[in-house]
């Protein structure tokens, strides 16, 4: 189907198709609404991404529950303050792991009731909060990453070769860049 439209003065054609029309329908016959408003390569691209990260994301956190009681909100938690050198505001730690304040204390709170993280106000301005990995934090980290890190290998990075990796990441950060500016 060619549909025109115009914009700018211009008309543009563009091709395209209901998910059932083409290829696309053998994949994804029940994305109609969406379908009727991507092109077969947008809908591929989009329902690919959210397929591959919900599939991972329910492998590693199966992992992390199954094998160390925690979820996977709490893994990441721990990831990210190693990643800050141990600490971080709990402002910045919220928007790092994209959760709501609430969400984000609910979550150093069981962190902290099990002695992996702890809060502590700045000296210098004790309106702000920071949590800290403690070495038993750290440590359940360590236990919990090589595997982790392997999943993440097998299920996502084994299938791609360097650049492809590199774009992986470059367009992931210019989606993340995006959103986050809204």
């Amino acid at each position: 189907m060619d549909i025109s439209h115009r914009r700018g003065g211009r008309t543009h054609h563009m091709e395209r198709r209901s998910a059932i029309e083409d290829d696309a329908g053998d994949l994804y016959p029940d994305i109609v609404g969406t379908g009727a408003h991507l092109t077969t390569a947008e809908l591929r691209a989009w329902t690919s991404f959210l397929d591959a990260s919900r599939l991972i994301e329910e492998v590693l956190a199966a992992h992390v529950s199954r094998e160390h009681d925690m979820n996977h909100g709490e893994y990441e938690v721990l990831v990210r303050l190693d990643g800050a050198k141990g600490r971080m505001r709990m402002a910045q730690l919220a928007s790092q792991v994209v959760a709501t304040p609430s969400r984000l204390t609910y979550t150093v709170d069981r962190l902290e009731a099990r002695g992996w993280v702890q809060r502590r106000s700045l000296a210098s301005d004790g309106r702000v909060v920071v949590a800290e990995l403690t070495p038993e934090g750290r440590a359940a980290l360590a236990e919990a990453a090589v595997v982790h890190a392997d999943l993440i290998r097998r299920h996502l990075l084994s299938h791609l070769d360097a650049s492809e990796t590199d774009a992986l990441a470059a367009a992931m950060g210019r989606v993340v860049a995006s959103v986050r500016d809204k």
